[in-house]
């Protein structure tokens, strides 16, 4: 096992260096190992190491960001970068160092693949796209020179923790139950322990669970977290911070969609097939609805996913009015229907990684479809969960629920 793979993080300096040591063909071509501090580290150690012929450099400086995001994720850029030593203004020379160059960077890769799936189960992946750029042979006289850079992502913790601060930033926040645990002893252990804490009524903590996410407590202090977060969550629940009265529902206004007149001579057939969409009904049924107006077609209805054959209703002379009834407060499923068979498995590490699971959820996630898979207020969050899911080819659903206690 190369010493790389004995930390929980991923330290590319040793990892090279051990390729290095044990790869023939930098054996054979002379390859010393250095680590650099960029660019300019990299040149300064050309000049300095004049009796080495050949160079595997690893700089000290990664290029990075955090993405704060629903899975909070560090991004860090390893430059590696590859040298050869050739007669000067010796273009044959330097093409031959090029392609030997080349050619250690795909023996590299059939190793970085390998320490790519390890990493994977250690929760830190390495972007499949890896560069590779040969430098201007003015960068360095006599020499030829090249760099690859590899991006590897690590989860980071950004969950706000009290004891890291001496007040909170920005003024105080509120707990909010993100998922509730499915298993019914679970449910009840919580709600047991959260009417003798709170002294909240029964019906409010079935409340709670069933409409997760939902607020659960404003205004939270340092000492109610210090006894009420860890017995919850050995309970199965999940939370969230939010900066007190800033987390907001998307509002769903719903509809009352009346027949008030109908026109048959402009196309009975056609309007009673858009009735039977509408209304997902037989065709008996809605030329029976059609006969029957001024008629309630629809009562406190979402009306985007019918809003086409509404359109086409009105459209061959019909008269229907939308009465607006009320806003809701929505929250977002994202459920999964579909896995490939040969996708499981990495299925699995991403959701996994990116919804904290322990593998025998996630596994129950990925092979028990259809599944729920998570929940928000704002269908933003799913992007980068629904990519994943289209990548692999899975089938998905986003189903909208009203959150109203």
């Amino acid at each position: 096992m190369l010493k790389s793979m004995q930390v929980n993080d991923w330290n590319a300096t040793r990892f090279f260096a051990d390729l290095v040591k044990i790869n023939r063909l930098a054996k054979q071509e002379c390859f010393t190992f250095c680590s650099v501090s960029g660019l300019e580290g990299f040149e300064q150690t050309l000049h300095s190491v004049q009796t080495a012929k050949a160079f595997c450099c690893v700089s000290d400086i990664a290029d990075g960001f955090t993405e704060l995001d629903n899975t909070p994720h560090t991004r860090r850029v390893k430059t590696v970068f590859l040298a050869m030593r050739h007669a000067v203004d010796n273009v044959e020379a330097r093409n031959e160092c090029m392609e030997t160059m080349r050619e250690l960077f795909r023996q590299f890769m059939s190793a970085l693949n390998l320490e790519r799936i390890r990493l994977q189960q250690n929760c830190i992946y390495l972007d499949r796209r890896i560069s590779f750029t040969e430098i201007d042979r003015y960068f360095f006289s006599g020499c030829a020179c090249a760099y690859f850079q590899i991006a590897a992502d690590v989860y980071t913790d950004i969950s706000f923790n009290f004891k890291e601060w001496s007040e909170v930033p920005g003024g105080n926040l509120d707990l909010w139950l993100m998922e509730a645990p499915a298993e019914e002893d679970r449910r009840t252990a919580a709600s047991e322990f959260m009417l003798s804490e709170f002294g909240f009524s029964e019906n409010r903590c079935e409340n709670y669970y069933f409409m997760a996410p939902v607020c659960i407590l404003e205004n939270v202090s340092e000492d109610a977290l210090e006894k009420i977060i860890p017995t919850l969550r050995s309970f199965g629940c999940k939370f969230k911070f939010v900066p007190h009265g800033k987390y907001f529902h998307t509002p769903l206004p719903l509809y009352n969609v009346k027949l008030v007149k109908t026109n048959p001579s402009s196309g009975f057939a056609s309007s009673a097939k858009l009735l039977q969409k509408i209304l997902n009904c037989n065709l008996a049924s809605a030329k029976a609805i059609y006969n029957s107006a001024p008629c309630t077609l629809l009562t406190e209805v979402d009306i985007d996913p019918i809003r086409s054959q509404i359109d086409s209703l009105i459209a061959l002379g019909n008269v229907v009015e939308l009465e607006f009834v009320r806003n809701v407060n929505v929250v977002y499923h994202l459920w999964l229907n579909f896995v490939p068979s040969n996708n499981r498995i990495t299925l699995i590490n991403f959701v996994r990684n990116k919804f904290g699971m322990d593998l025998d959820v996630t596994k129950s996630i990925v092979f028990g479809y259809p599944s729920l898979v998570t929940k928000s207020f704002n269908l933003e969050d799913f992007n980068d969960t629904i990519s994943a899911f289209e990548n692999y080819n899975c089938q998905y659903e986003v189903k909208a629920y009203d959150a109203e206690p």
